[in-house]
C-alpha cells in the first residue's frame, strides 16, 4: 500500500493532492498512484485519437504521454483538472505519431525481443525456457510505472545512453540513473519470485 510520510494512504487522496505530493515528495510514489488511477483513460484516449489503423501504437503513445506528463507536472496550473490535462497530452502525442508514422525504427517495438530466431545449436527445451523468461520479463516491465518502463526500454533494449535519455526527458542524468536503479530493484523483487533472475 503506497503511504505518505505521515502514514496516510495515498490511494485515498484526490488527484490534486497527489500532484502536490508528486512534486514535493517524489519518494512517496504519488506519481505511481496517478499512473495506476488514470492509465486506462490514457490508453482509451490514445486509441480514439489514433484510430483502428494504428492500434499497435496505442500503448506506446500512452507511455510517451506519461513521460511528458511526468517531466511537465510542475507546469500544471490546475491540479484538479489533471484528467483533462493528461488527455490533451495523449492527443498531442497521437497527432505527432500520425504526422510522422515512420519516425521510429521497428526496433523500438517490444515485439522485437520475441522475434529473435532460435539458435539451432540450442535444445528446444532451452529455447522454450528462454522464451518464457523473456515473456515474464516483458510482463514485469509493463507493470513498472512511468517513466521507469520508458527508461528501461530505451537504455537496455535500444542502447540509448543515460545522457541521451536525460536529454529526451529534459532531466538530469542522475535522475535517469535513479530511475534505472529503482526499476531494476522492482523487477528483481517481482521476477525472482517467478524464477526470472536479474544480475
Amino acid at each position: 500500500m503506497p503511504v505518505a510520510a505521515d502514514g496516510s494512504d495515498l490511494r485515498t487522496e484526490s488527484d490534486a493532492q497527489l500532484v502536490v505530493r508528486a512534486l514535493n515528495e517524489p519518494a512517496t510514489g504519488a506519481f505511481s498512484v496517478l499512473y495506476e488511477r488514470h492509465h486506462r483513460l490514457m490508453v482509451r484516449v490514445a486509441a480514439l485519437s489514433l484510430g483502428p489503423t494504428h492500434g499497435d501504437a496505442v500503448e506506446e503513445v500512452a507511455q510517451e504521454a506519461w513521460v511528458v506528463a511526468y517531466r511537465s507536472l510542475a507546469k500544471l496550473e490546475q491540479p484538479e483538472r489533471l484528467t483533462a490535462w493528461l488527455a490533451r497530452i495523449v492527443q498531442r502525442r497521437a497527432l505527432d505519431h500520425l504526422r510522422t508514422p515512420h519516425r521510429r525504427a521497428r526496433s523500438d517495438d517490444d515485439s522485437t525481443l520475441d522475434s529473435v530466431s532460435a539458435d539451432p545449436t540450442h535444445r528446444p527445451d532451452a529455447q522454450a525456457l528462454a522464451n518464457e523468461r523473456r515473456r515474464r520479463l516483458l510482463a514485469g516491465i509493463a507493470k513498472l510505472p512511468p517513466p521507469m518502463a520508458w527508461v528501461v526500454r530505451r537504455h537496455y533494449w535500444l542502447g540509448h545512453t543515460v545522457g541521451e535519455i536525460a536529454g529526451a526527458m529534459g532531466v538530469a542524468p542522475s535522475t535517469v540513473k535513479s530511475h534505472l536503479f529503482r526499476a531494476r530493484q522492482r523487477l528483481r523483487a517481482l521476477l525472482t519470485i517467478e524464477g526470472v533472475f536479474l544480475t
